[in-house]
């Protein structure tokens, strides 16, 4: 198990330095001149160059290179040119928003779609099962931010039930929550579904019915947690979803996240923030994927770390 975590923490690593090379390669490559977006379009030729100067962008682009790998080795992100602030201050204080956000998200897709995919699994012939699975195709269909219109339209502007943009507080998560969980709803629902189908047809299950135990017993002992597996990877998996959707999603209800910050930084061709904000959602996505791996023991004991 220790071998086994090092080996995964160390390709983590591996993955987030290779990561952070082609984020600074095509950062580079954005076109527009950060200078000038900081300074403004009628600064003078002596006023720019000392403003590259300053901000060490006028270094070849492989000095500028291993400057920034040393400054991140120290924890060091950079100074943001539209904050004036470090980076990692930036990201401290707009992280927790994100983080919410997602988790609130996979909550909500595991509440529904969960019980709605045991239920459907049950009785994979009954209407109500059909009419589910037509449903959750449906909502796998609807692009994230055309759900979030919905929403904005339906519950803030014509009921008026809801904030639409901003955070006011718990209510101000309610409607971006279920713009981005109403996809990832619809692929647990399908999973569960399809795994209880597969595992209610095994011989052991059927065996534990025929010693006589109860379907309560059988469904929750011996059926959803080998079903839970397959779930737990498609959460996983979908972390970069839910991390990429965040972006649109923030920046559609003005929500003060991650993605919000990413957008602005990229408009204002503010690198290092850029930078700073990319990394934060490679490493998550890495970290959760290693969290995913790590859960498989915990559920299914008969899984082995090799």
């Amino acid at each position: 198990m220790i071998g086994f975590i090092s080996r995964r923490i160390v390709r983590l690593l591996i993955q987030v330095f290779i990561v952070t090379t082609l984020i600074f390669i095509l950062f580079r490559l954005v076109p527009g001149d950060p200078v000038i977006m900081l300074i403004g379009p009628n600064a003078t030729q002596a006023q720019i160059e000392a403003a590259r100067s300053a901000l060490g962008l006028n270094q070849p682009i492989i000095t500028q290179y291993f400057h920034y790998l040393g400054r991140i080795l120290h924890g060091d992100l950079g100074v943001s040119l539209t904050y004036n602030k470090p980076v990692t201050t930036i990201i401290a204080n707009r992280a927790w928003a994100t983080i919410r956000l997602m988790l609130s998200s996979i909550v909500l897709s595991v509440v529904i779609g969960l019980p709605a995919g045991m239920v459907a699994g049950m009785k994979p012939k009954a209407v109500s099962s059909n009419l589910g699975l037509v449903l959750w195709v449906v909502l796998l269909a609807i692009p994230n931010f055309w759900v979030g219109l919905f929403l904005i339209q339906l519950i803030a502007g014509k009921l008026g039930w809801l904030p639409a943009v901003g955070y006011e507080g718990f209510q101000s998560l309610i409607l971006p929550t279920l713009a981005i969980a109403a996809r990832l709803i619809a692929l647990v629902a399908r999973i569960t579904r399809s795994s209880m189908m597969e595992i209610l047809s095994q011989d052991y299950v059927r065996t534990a019915r025929a010693k006589g135990l109860k379907s309560g017993i059988v469904l929750m002992k011996h059926a959803l947690k080998p079903a839970l597996v397959p779930i737990v990877t498609l959460i996983g998996m979908q972390a970069g979803y839910l991390l990429g959707g965040s972006v649109v999603i923030e920046n559609l209800f003005s929500y003060p996240g991650m993605g919000q910050l990413l957008l602005s930084a990229t408009t204002q061709r503010d690198y290092a923030l850029m930078q700073g904000v990319t990394i934060f959602f490679v490493a998550s996505f890495l970290f959760i994927n290693l969290l995913t791996d790590l859960s498989y023991g915990r559920i299914d004991p008969r899984i082995r770390y090799d």
